[in-house]
């Protein structure tokens, strides 16, 4: 299941510090925190789309998200 709490700990595993969750969007979740490779503030969206968990990011606002990571929700449970 995808949760606040272990999205926030993938987050925190995939270089990503000061995470927090902004709001929830039907099954889709989101945050901000601050990419450390990247070194600027990032927007994080965790979206389920037919049993696939795309973790999507954008750096601006107006950009359009860029996928970072698609995994199938058994892959995402044995991550975790």
């Amino acid at each position: 299941m995808i949760t606040i709490k272990n999205c926030k700990q993938y987050l925190s595993q995939n270089y990503f510090t000061n995470i927090q969750f902004t709001h929830q969007k039907e099954d889709n979740l989101y945050f901000t925190a601050y990419d450390t490779e990247e070194e600027q503030n990032a927007q994080l969206e965790f979206e389920l789309e037919e049993g696939t968990l795309y973790i999507n990011v954008k750096y601006e606002s107006d950009e359009d998200w860029l996928i970072l990571e698609r995994l199938s929700l058994e892959d995402w449970r044995l991550s975790q």
